[in-house]
């Protein structure tokens, strides 16, 4: 067992005359406890960030910077392993949560002296801690401050400043894509806001960081925490009040266009993606927004079709990640360009007002999509607090705000008070973080690039995209040892030991940023990032080639390559006979409506391989008996033409990775980042077996609109494949390792039960607010036993499914807790994985509330959604007596074991909602107590 208590003495120093700090790490630790993994020593000189409890300030100060580390002891250290346990230390937010500390944006703080931190961890694999939602962040003194500000800021407005806090500029008229009107005389200069899920849209020297699939794809929400972290830096450097991230469509359609800017077609896991998003951007000051609200899965017709939804599926799954994301305190939403059930999203009062904002409790603001507000009086009736970007339609030089309720407002008084409470509502975030005081000017300019002040803002970010976009490489398949690469020359005895072949190695052949078709929907190259309004410009874009000939170069191997093969594959036959190992990249792209590529209206026609993609596998398969397949792509893709042909010897499913796409692939091909990555979608082997698919446009009679029914309500994706038993190319949740683990000891332990149901009751949890109790405390613990019996270090993804009751109408089996794990090689750990209330609760909409059900609830532990050996364990919930808090459930399997070198469905597994680490933050016994001494003899030392 691998698990042990880890002392750490953090002693941070600056002077005021100096803006940098050192972070010295003085480590007391078994000499057991770190082990010397060339394969993970990369990143030296990683940055890393911490949230430290500053004894001497009482408050939390957010610390980007470079380490130094120093050892007590002589062994060598993993730095990866201490990377990784830095960057984490973060997530440790009970330690500021009970103190209702300020939060201090790294770089903002002048600090003098020298300060000692002190933290009792306990460690488990390589210190990760097991991720736990736990309930609303928000300071509720700060909040309501933040409110009586904004309403004393209000009442100062005449009548039309009032409107036009809600109303945009207009399309083009200012510097951002989303512009309000200033407030001179109050000193109030507008709201920016701007794009996208992938970064600073419209933006010179900014990053291009990898798309929400892909960050969804590592199933981290430490990494997702960091992403979201360096890129709402980079928003506010540039002087962004409100950032338009992130996205959170489902996925319905496999086609879907948006897909890529999302994390995946299931709730939970978008849900846990969503939060971390949310407050990584809200941590530096910048206003995170939830988008699209709601059921905006396909971009064929979706200003002119309807969605229709049931209550219940609106509730567990569209609707459920913006649930999550309020309860962490996110301040803005914007409701989406489509109808739902008839009535358009952005003036949907059941959607809005009684689900949004009643139920949900949401105190921010509603936003409507560029464009997507089709009435006045309907609108603020309906929920909507600011049109974007103010015009009815793009450059129409009207609004249906602006002067439209200004007149309605003038011969109607009982408009006030909604019209006060919108620009309340909008103003509040304002104040809440700060924005009144020092906030940096606009340097973007959205429609004049060229115009714009230079202001570089990636700083080290590249580190983090790069991480990302490693460990969102799914492996998919991997037999005969294929990946990873040797480095070693004389393994090969081929005239080529590597070639390369597809457009997609190769660098753009018009450069990065080419805009022939708008907003990178021309792409000539590797495909980094969709097209659309998701997208941000590449600073640099760094190519597949790029980076395999940096590495085969530095190895003194050789390489081949022709990325202009595609549709002449006889060309890559000749050189991929004489070549040790035939790398074929190969794509497909998808976007946003407004752009036509190929044909694609933003969904994609097919889910086929584009540029002649198949073709090209099976002509270089033909001939190369070592073909390792990597492919760049929105979504799934169809695969069966060529998958399972026995000289395809791996696949790698990269999705969109930005920047740094090559140097992510590189890092994985040749075995320095042992991939973890998980499917975040089915890739089914036929189009058809989905299901459900895109309604593609049709001709339409005036008034009239497209009607999409939501007819499979919540068995979207894995759900639908195991409603009706279709057999996947490769599963939900699915995703190799270079190592192999097994899982064991399957645990269930009863926690609280205040809640517990009696025979013959049906448990009702509150509608409001049922964050604050049902998501916060977990009723029971799930622990089993995670072993690596393989060569390699690596990380796990564990996944937790639940299945409810029969009767009552749920899917087979739902996702409800995850997390990853490193495990060093030859070594087991303790993974616990809690559960909470909301976990085993349905959504009954006669009831209109979150009921439980008495009867046989069935959890299961396992690699991927069609585990085959999923460990398990059943419960009855109704049964009588109540369960003894410290008894365990035994599991019905006991033991099973993942390959790593499997070409089918099976593969490695770890979990994400973990315990709160309040329990277990400070440790316990004598260690607790030596770690208690040594703080309050530093808190003394500082007074």
């Amino acid at each position: 067992m691998q698990t042990f208590y880890l002392s750490l003495l953090l002693m941070v120093s600056s002077s005021a005359s100096s803006s940098s700090m050192d972070v010295v790490i003085i480590v007391a630790a078994p000499p057991h406890a770190f082990h010397n993994d060339t394969a993970l020593t990369n990143h030296l000189d990683s940055a890393i960030t911490l949230r430290l409890y500053c004894l001497y300030h009482r408050k939390t100060d957010v610390l980007t910077e470079k380490f130094r580390r120093a050892q007590l002891s002589a062994d060598p250290v993993n730095t990866h392993t201490w990377s990784s346990l830095l960057r984490k230390l973060r997530t440790v937010r009970a330690i500021s949560r009970g103190c209702n500390s300020e939060v201090v944006r790294a770089g903002h703080t002048q600090m003098r002296g020298t300060f000692f931190v002190t933290l009792q961890l306990l460690a488990i694999a390589s210190c990760a801690p097991v991720y736990s939602f736990v309930g609303d962040p928000t300071n509720t003194a700060a909040l309501s401050a933040a409110q009586l500000k904004a309403k004393n800021f209000v009442a100062q407005l005449t009548l039309s400043e009032k409107v036009n806090i809600s109303t945009g500029v207009g399309w083009a008229f200012g510097l951002c894509v989303g512009n309000t009107p200033n407030v001179s005389r109050l000193n109030f200069t507008g709201l920016c806001l701007q794009d996208s899920p992938t970064g600073v849209r419209f933006a010179d020297h900014a990053s291009a960081f990898p798309a929400g699939l892909n960050a969804a794809q590592t199933w981290d929400v430490n990494l997702a925490y960091e992403r979201a972290l360096a890129m709402g830096d980079e928003f506010r450097k540039k002087g962004v009040h409100v950032a338009l991230s992130p996205m959170m469509n489902m996925g319905r359609v496999a086609a879907g266009g948006r897909n890529w800017e999302g994390f995946g077609a299931d709730p939970f896991l978008t849900s846990m993606m969503a939060v971390e998003s949310v407050r990584g951007i809200q941590d530096n000051g910048v206003v995170a927004t939830a988008k699209h609200y709601i059921a905006n899965e396909q971009e064929n017709m979706r200003t002119v079709s309807s969605s229709n939804i049931d209550d219940r599926t609106l509730h567990e799954f569209y609707a459920l990640p913006f649930l999550y994301s309020v309860r962490a305190g996110v301040q803005a939403i914007m409701c989406s360009y489509n109808l739902v059930n008839n009535t358009y999203a952005c003036e949907n009062d059941h959607t809005i007002n009684t689900v949004l904002k009643g139920q949900f409790g949401f105190k921010g603001y509603v936003m409507s999509d560029w464009a997507a507000t089709h009435s006045t009086l309907p609108s603020i009736r309906g929920g909507l607090d600011m049109t974007m970007p103010g015009d009815k339609t793009f450059d129409s030089g009207d609004s249906y705000f602006g002067d439209t309720l200004i007149g309605l407002a003038g011969n109607d008084s009982t408009l006030l008070p909604r019209i006060e409470d919108m620009a309340e509502r909008i103003m509040t975030p304002y104040f809440l973080f700060g924005q009144d005081t020092n906030f940096p000017p606009v340097t973007i300019n959205s429609f004049h690039p060229e115009l714009a002040p230079y202001n570089p803002v990636g700083g080290d970010h590249a580190d983090i995209i790069r991480r990302v976009g490693a460990e969102s490489h799914v492996l998919l398949k991997n037999t005969a040892g294929a990946l990873p690469l040797t480095s070693n020359p004389s393994d090969f005895t081929h005239l080529y030991d590597f070639a390369l072949y597809g457009l997609d190695a190769g660098g753009p052949l018009h450069g990065p940023n080419y805009d022939g078709c708008g907003d990178h929907g021309c792409v000539d190259g590797t495909v980094a990032q969709g097209w659309g309004s998701g997208t941000s410009n590449f600073p640099h874009l760094v190519s597949p080639l790029e980076a395999i000939q940096t590495r085969v170069k530095n190895n003194n191997q050789t390489l081949t390559w022709n990325v202009q093969c595609d549709w002449s594959p006889q060309k890559a036959i000749n050189s991929a006979r004489i070549s040790g190992v035939a790398l074929v990249f190969v794509h497909a792209n998808s976007g946003e409506e407004y752009i036509n590529v190929d044909g694609n209206v933003g969904d994609r026609n097919n889910l086929t391989l584009w540029n002649n993609g198949d073709e090209l596998i099976r002509s270089v398969a033909s001939v190369n008996p070592n073909t390792i397949v990597i492919i760049h792509a929105p979504g799934p893709v169809i695969m069966t033409e060529w998958i399972d042909h026995p000289n395809v010897t791996a696949v790698l499913f990269a999705g969109l990775p930005g920047q740094e796409t090559g140097n992510a692939l590189v890092d994985v091909l040749f075995g320095d980042v042992n991939p973890s990555a998980k499917l975040v979608f089915t890739v089914a082997k036929q189009r058809s077996d989905y299901g459900m698919d895109v309604q593609y446009a049709y001709p339409l009679k005036e008034n009239e609109y497209a009607q999409i029914n939501y007819n499979e309500g919540t068995l979207v994706d894995y759900r639908w494949f195991d409603a009706f038993n279709v057999t996947p190319q490769f599963p939900f949740g699915f995703g190799l390792s270079y190592t192999t683990f097994r899982y064991s000891n399957l645990r269930v332990r009863f926690l609280n039960f205040e809640r517990q149901l009696t025979a013959g009751k049906i448990n009702a949890l509150p509608t409001v607010n049922l964050n604050t109790n049902d998501t916060s405390t977990p009723i029971l613990n799930v622990t089993f036993t995670l072993e690596n019996i393989g060569n390699y270090s690596g990380k796990e993804v564990a996944q937790l499914y639940i299945s409810l009751p029969d009767g009552c109408g749920a899917p087979v089996k739902i996702l409800k807790g995850f997390t990853k794990v490193f495990v060093l090689a030859k070594s087991s750990v303790t993974v616990t994985i809690p559960l909470y209330n909301l976990d085993f609760a349905s959504w009954d909409t006669a009831a209109q509330a979150w009921l439980q059900y008495q009867g046989n609830y069935t959890i299961r532990v396992g690699t991927h959604s069609r585990d085959p050996n999923f460990l398990s364990s059943s419960l009855q919930f109704g049964s009588s007596p109540v369960p003894n808090l410290s008894r365990y459930v035994p599991t019905t399997s006991s033991t099973f074991t993942t390959s790593a070198t499997q070409s089918t469905a099976t593969a490695s597994a770890t979990d994400t909602r973990s315990a709160p680490p309040t329990a277990s933050i400070y440790g316990s016994g004598a260690e607790s107590i030596v770690a208690g001494l040594l703080v309050f003899v530093m808190a003394l030392m500082m007074m």
